[in-house]
């Protein structure tokens, strides 16, 4: 299954409706990053990025839905969403 099949399967569950998918690819032509965008993806971003490049933008994605930074006792930066949180300082996912 290639990541456009990955995504319409994923989108398909209403229980994955909260997911962002970001395509991360070196195919550049319109055709793959219309797919991309009607399987339902929220980004697609053409290899080669730079590291920069690629953090905002998926920063953007995460601000855009409504992820919201906050501060641990520890002073560590954690995103959170609903149940899903993300230490960036410690790079932890935890749901």
């Amino acid at each position: 299954m290639d990541g456009i099949e990955t995504c319409e399967k994923i989108r398909e569950n209403p229980l994955n409706e909260n997911i962002r998918i970001a395509f991360l690819s070196a195919r550049a032509e319109d055709y793959s990053q219309i797919a991309g965008f009607a399987a339902g993806a929220d980004d697609y971003i053409i290899k080669p990025v730079k590291p920069k490049v690629l953090l905002s933008r998926l920063s953007a994605i995460l601000k855009r839905y409504g992820i919201r930074k906050s501060m641990t006792e520890q002073g560590q930066n954690v995103n959170r969403f609903n149940d899903l949180v993300i230490d960036t300082d410690k790079h932890f996912v935890f749901w």
